[in-house]
């Protein structure tokens, strides 16, 4: 029988994932990605315009080293929009979801429903010396794990890719992450779907996701789930995530 080799190669693969890349490599032996680069070089070829940019689709494991990781929040998927920035279209996806760093000063409605619901839940609403900066990545180095579950989409499309990513999603969430026991948060239909491929252990919170919100025009209740997110995350091993982004981090 003859072997045909694989299209993508590892080593171009592996710097992306970082820490993660060895518990990612079956997924790739297995020719997982073959099909999802199919799609994405095929919708690209025809003039799609694909969000966020190649090199920011798996940006979400490097700046949160599997190690590191203390809890795991899943969206839908990334920004479908672009704004224009000193006359520059911009793409609002930065590869972590409800992030947008491209920017310096916009913030999709999403991101300050959930800055909204942080300060509510943790300063009752007000919270005088808290930022709200366009980058989650103070989230990321706390060992908050953002993950979408699709990894990327179409300016103009949202949720169209979400079908295309659930073979990676489904092993991430089987093969990975069920062995790390930390908490899950799943915000929205899309990312509740893999609720029951984490492991039985693990504490599960389902919310809806704060673009629902931003659509209805409504505040986004987080429900007490960041505090008890904390909460186990303590109780494990006497961390706390600072949810809040503050002109001076106590971390």
């Amino acid at each position: 029988m003859e072997i045909i080799a694989p299209k993508l190669k590892w080593e171009k693969f592996e710097p992306q994932f970082g820490e993660w890349a060895p518990k990612i490599k079956p997924f790739f032996d297995q020719g997982g990605f073959e099909p999802i680069y199919e799609v994405l070089k095929e919708r690209s070829r025809k003039g799609k315009k694909i969000a966020p940019a190649a090199h920011l689709t798996f940006r979400a494991f490097r700046e949160t080293p599997l190690s590191s990781m203390k809890v795991m929040i899943m969206g839908m998927c990334p920004y479908h929009t672009e704004i224009e920035e000193d006359g520059i279209k911009l793409q609002v996806a930065d590869g972590i979801p409800m992030s947008c760093g491209n920017h310096s000063h916009y913030k999709a409605p999403s991101l300050e429903k959930l800055y909204g619901a942080f300060e509510e839940e943790f300063e009752k609403g007000l919270c005088l010396p808290c930022e709200r900066p366009q980058s989650l990545e103070y989230l990321c180095h706390q060992g908050v794990f953002l993950l979408n579950a699709a990894l990327t989409t179409e300016i103009g499309k949202p949720g169209i890719h979400v079908k295309l990513w659930r073979p990676f999603i489904k092993f991430l969430m089987e093969e990975v992450i069920a062995d790390t026991g930390v908490p899950l948060v799943f915000l929205g239909a899309e990312a509740q779907y893999f609720a029951s491929f984490g492991g039985p252990m693990q504490w599960k919170f389902e919310l809806s996701h704060p673009a629902s919100a931003a659509y209805k025009g409504e505040k986004w209740d987080s429900m007490g789930v960041f505090t008890q997110v904390n909460k186990v995350i303590f109780d494990t091993n006497k961390y706390s995530i600072h949810w809040l982004a503050l002109e001076e981090p106590p971390f």
